[in-house]
């Protein structure tokens, strides 16, 4: 088998051990479990914050000026910075992978938000595109959901 085959593949397995292994810890279920466990163990930060230690409590819908043009601004510059490097077989395999995996993360995390904040969040959907921006669609200065 050429070396270069069996990296790609060895790094596509990597790959999607993380991402699996990502998105169980990040899931509701993992976050209840851990909330009911030991509610010292949820984030600290949110804790200092917001003075909840319930999952949705430390969830606020908020949006940076970023979020204005796209739902996902890191997960499009992601893609950005990934796709505008020279490409091999390597970084193509990590490159393929890994947007994949934001694509499919994205729609798994806005089922998320929209169990945290219903129509607000579903508005914002229709109003705002998820990764990739589009010029006619944005939220202006002071429009509200």
């Amino acid at each position: 088998m050429d070396t270069t085959l069996l990296h790609s593949i060895i790094l596509l397995l990597a790959w999607l051990t993380y991402f699996a292994l990502h998105s169980l810890l990040a899931s509701l279920r993992i976050r209840y479990w851990v909330a009911t466990r030991c509610s010292r163990c949820m984030p600290v930060y949110h804790q200092w914050r917001n003075k909840k230690t319930t999952v949705e409590a430390q969830e606020h819908f908020q949006l940076s000026p970023f979020h204005h043009y796209v739902r996902h601004p890191w997960y499009f510059l992601a893609i950005l910075i990934i796709w505008t490097r020279s490409m091999e077989v390597i970084m193509l395999t990590s490159a393929i992978t890994i947007t994949l995996y934001l694509i499919i993360s994205s729609h798994l995390e806005e089922h998320k938000l929209i169990r945290y904040h219903g129509n607000i969040y579903r508005r914002y959907m229709k109003k705002i595109p998820g990764i990739f921006p589009l010029p006619w669609k944005y939220l202006h200065t002071g429009e509200t959901l």
